[in-house]
């Protein structure tokens, strides 16, 4: 068995969305970038406004619906370790083959094995979406797409766990990890490896409140997420060179096209430094990488100022949305009419962040109410973690945290395919319930 200490208090949720805008206003007012539009009392509003509204339903939720008191709570074998072993097993299998197929698919439509053609394709599958066209690819495709999130559960649930379960499961969250890297490397992207990154930190977060190891005390496990973190920084500047080479832009021409395009410009204070340095290339990657953490801000002041937006209905950030409209008779016109909108306006191929998103979708009222479902499924989720955070059911709790870690890019089911992720968290879910059902329930002492 485990040593334990004490329990940590776990982090609310509505405290965490508010810390988490605080840092992303804070990294915007001090990055030695200038962003137009700049953020106003306008946009300020809109995002403020709907934080709010998340966080009084947080609040509400997590303090005023009933939950089973831990003295009344019972102890259901269903939920024990040896009883969703095969469970997280399973996910973890299905993971894995999803991402094979996917990285099978995306191999195989590319003509050589290299940064540069994946790349390209991710810019010509990213062309197709925006002509409201079917992208190529095939049941193989579907599948893969439904298939390896599931991976995500998998892996978090087994890090909560992971001093109990046995090498095999270990050893398949090792080769799932390693799967996600070269997903990355043949889709171009880095967003797969980032969201693992991200399940497997909240994991270990969760476990430091259970009283465990933030890591499991393993020297091969912590050599593989180290390797994963270097991994993913060595890629992500990889990426940017890449990007940079395709579209073969020199430092000036890349400062006029984020001046144009972006509407970014760098600081004098940056400019001096890499001019002291005498590395003008600190000026790109500084400022692209401050940009893709900031840029909802400047784009939710291009959305309130927009006149007309399309209701998007979730077609905007929801990729499973966007999928099945484009099967539907007319879709083509209705999307490729607002992604059209979009385009016009600046919004299309920016990170809107959850609130920019959300009113795209939905508008005003829609976003409002959206916001709302989401602050009181956080807070109920934060409720039930709290009162039995050493059973399985906390990993709610956990997609609750990584929506907010998320939300500067979109809403909880809108950055790198979350809705399956959320769909296949439901399911493990779900099944756990029915396992818990089944089995014969025992008072705790």
């Amino acid at each position: 068995m485990t040593n334990r200490g004490p329990h940590a208090r776990l982090l609310h949720p509505a405290l965490g969305l508010c810390a988490f805008w605080l840092f992303v206003y804070g990294l915007y007012l001090v990055a030695p970038i200038q962003q137009r539009p700049e953020v106003s009392l306008l946009g300020l509003f809109l995002v403020g406004g709907l934080i709010a509204v998340y966080v009084l339903s947080a609040l509400l939720s997590a303090n005023s619906l009933y939950l089973e008191s831990p003295q009344n709570a019972v102890e259901r074998p269903g939920d024990c370790v040896w009883q969703s072993q095969r469970l997280t097993r399973a996910f973890l299998v299905i993971g894995i083959a999803g991402t094979i197929l996917n990285i099978y698919s995306k191999v195989t439509a590319i003509p050589d094995l290299s940064f540069s053609d994946a790349a390209a394709l991710r810019a010509e599958r990213a062309q197709q979406l925006l002509e409201a066209v079917d992208p190529t690819g095939g049941a193989i495709s579907a599948i893969a797409f439904l298939c390896y999130p599931a991976g995500f559960v998998g892996i978090t649930v087994a890090m909560l766990r992971f001093e109990q379960i046995p090498p095999l499961d270990r050893a398949l969250c090792v080769f799932f990890a390693l799967l996600i890297f070269l997903h990355g490397i043949a889709t171009g992207g880095r967003s797969t490896l980032l969201v693992l990154i991200i399940f497997v930190a909240l994991s270990s977060y969760v476990r430091h409140c259970r009283g465990l190891p933030l890591v499991p005390r393993s020297w091969f496990v912590l050599s593989v997420m180290v390797l994963m973190i270097a991994g993913f920084l060595a890629y992500s500047t990889a990426v940017w060179q890449i990007r940079a080479e395709l579209s073969d832009l020199e430092i000036d021409d890349f400062l006029d096209h984020a001046d144009e395009v972006w509407g970014v410009i760098p600081t004098p204070r940056l400019e001096a430094l890499a001019d002291a340095l005498n590395t003008p290339s600190l000026i790109v990657s500084t400022m692209s990488t401050l940009f893709y953490f900031t840029q909802s801000l400047a784009v939710a002041e291009r959305i309130v100022a927009a006149h007309d937006l399309p209701l998007m209905l979730g077609s905007y950030h929801i990729d499973i949305v966007a999928a099945l409209m484009r099967t539907l008779p007319g879709s083509a016109t209705f999307l490729g009419r607002g992604y059209d909108t979009l385009l016009h306006e600046n919004i299309y191929g920016f990170f809107a962040g959850a609130w920019g998103a959300l009113y795209i979708d939905f508008g005003l009222v829609g976003s409002l109410t959206a916001t709302a479902i989401w602050g009181g499924l956080s807070g109920l989720a934060y409720r039930q973690a709290k009162h039995d955070i050493d059973s399985d059911k906390v990993i709610s709790y956990i997609y609750c945290l990584y929506a907010i870690l998320i939300s500067f890019v979109s809403p909880p089911f809108g950055f790198s395919n979350s809705a399956i992720t959320f769909f296949w968290f439901f399911i493990y879910l779900a099944c756990l319930h029915q396992l818990a059902r089944g089995a014969p329930q025992v008072k705790a002492p």
